[in-house]
């Protein structure tokens, strides 16, 4: 009986592990394909990735997978994004309210396309909610804010719209004063210190102020492992 017992026990684990083992490879392949497709978008995600999952560390967060799975799947919402704004994206134009409107719900759309994927409702969950403000304004147009917000969420929302000043301005104490100049209302201020902590902020920055020592102009600094 006890020998049954442990049998089917024995049973229900490995076929636990070689569900784990196909949905893991099946998210691969996506994600290999898709960046294939838009490969601009996914090297992005790349950058993200790595820095989000530095600033989970920093939270000691752990391995964060769900992090990790939540920046290599996103860029999936892309493709709910007419080609006409994409296009006007990748040239860095400004987008009209319509524009700016479609590029803040293309997390909704990935989150809705995930989540017919069985086992991902923690991924779904931070994708759908990493466009969104701390104080609660943006999309989904619903209740929660700030705490109630995904840890992942708050991270990637860091990450993604530190990258992309970062992008504009070249300059990573630039692109840090521009998350932290929007204070608590779109960031968890937590996550933001946690940024500067990777980043290797040790002083207060100001826009034109130089470096402060041990913070790279760049991030990753040159000659580095990037995460």
């Amino acid at each position: 009986m006890l020998l049954d017992a442990v049998a089917r026990h024995e049973l229900v684990l490995e076929e636990r592990a070689l569900l784990e083992q196909a949905l893991t490879g099946s998210t691969q392949i996506l994600v290999e394909l898709l960046s294939r497709l838009d490969p601009r978008a996914f090297g992005r995600a790349e950058e993200i990735r790595r820095l989000a999952l530095a600033i989970a560390r920093q939270l000691g967060l752990g391995a964060a997978w769900d992090i990790e799975l939540s920046t290599l799947l996103g860029p999936i919402g892309r493709l709910a994004i007419p080609a006409e704004v994409q296009a006007k994206i990748d040239r860095g134009q400004g987008l009209d309210e319509r524009d700016r409107e479609l590029t803040l719900r293309a997390p909704e759309a990935c989150a809705r396309l995930i989540s017919r994927i069985p086992r991902l409702d923690q991924v779904v969950d931070i994708i759908r909610y990493s466009a969104k403000n701390y104080d609660g304004s943006g999309y989904p147009d619903d209740l929660r804010a700030g705490k109630a917000l995904p840890v992942g969420s708050r991270i990637l929302k860091v990450a993604q719209d530190f990258v992309d000043h970062l992008n504009i301005r070249d300059s990573s104490p630039l692109a840090y004063n521009e998350i932290r100049s929007k204070g608590a209302l779109n960031y968890d201020p937590e996550v933001v210190a946690a940024l500067g902590e990777v980043l290797g902020a040790e002083a207060e920055l100001r826009p034109q102020a130089a470096p402060a020592r041990g913070f790279p102009r760049r991030w990753p600094p040159p000659g580095k492992p990037r995460g």
